[in-house]
């Protein structure tokens, strides 16, 4: 009797440490996803900011300054380095201006934007211009590339997210109401010319005016 009970509780304890590996199991994929995760987020707060400030009216030069304080990146563990491509488009999805700024990233998950250069780059890209909200604007000309993009959309290499997020940009500037608005993409890839596996396209939109000083 005593040797059944005992029996039973080692079955009891096996299965509570099978039960257990199989739950770590689980939980080590989702866990390697969020270590693979490459993102740009900007809060809720300092998009309603920037609303605010292209109501009148804000150079490229100092709209470089905003994005950099205000951003906050998130890339993989082990990736070698980042790229930020800057890309303005008009509403017919002609590239303006394009500018990519390579940066190594730092060891912490969560980082602010590496790029301090960004408003001299906007400056080059666009001179004299002003991002201005358009008259009939709300504050959803900010917009994260998820929210104009099909779920589950894949990129291979910067090229691929460059084309995405024109095509994006397009939309939303068609949204806007005004053909002449234009857009300032802010595009986060690896740096590399070809991933070694495809990655969701990881980039913002802000659409406005861009009128001269």
């Amino acid at each position: 009797m005593g040797l059944t009970r005992s029996k039973a509780r080692t079955t009891a304890a096996l299965a509570g440490v099978v039960a257990g590996a199989a739950l770590l199991l689980a939980l080590l994929p989702g866990e390697a996803q969020a270590r693979q995760t490459l993102s740009l987020e900007f809060s809720e707060a300092s998009v309603k900011e920037l609303s605010e400030r292209t109501r009148g009216g804000i150079s490229m030069e100092d709209l470089g300054p905003w994005l950099v304080e205000n951003a906050r990146i998130s890339t993989p563990r082990g990736m070698g380095g980042g790229r930020l491509s800057v890309i303005v488009v008009d509403a017919s999805g002609r590239v303006l201006g394009n500018e990519a700024h390579h940066f190594e990233p730092e060891e912490e998950e969560l980082q602010m934007m590496p790029v301090r250069d960004l408003g001299t780059s906007l400056g080059r890209l666009v001179p004299g211009g002003r991002m201005i909200q358009p008259e009939a604007g709300g504050d959803d000309l900010f917009l994260p590339g998820r929210g104009l993009i099909e779920a589950g959309s894949t990129i291979r290499s910067p090229a691929e997210g460059s084309r995405v997020a024109t095509q994006a940009a397009v939309r939303a500037i068609r949204a806007s109401g005004n053909a002449r608005n234009h857009a300032v993409i802010l595009l986060l890839t690896p740096d590399e010319d070809r991933f070694r596996t495809p990655i969701s396209p990881v980039f913002w939109v802000l659409v406005g005016g861009t009128g001269t000083d």
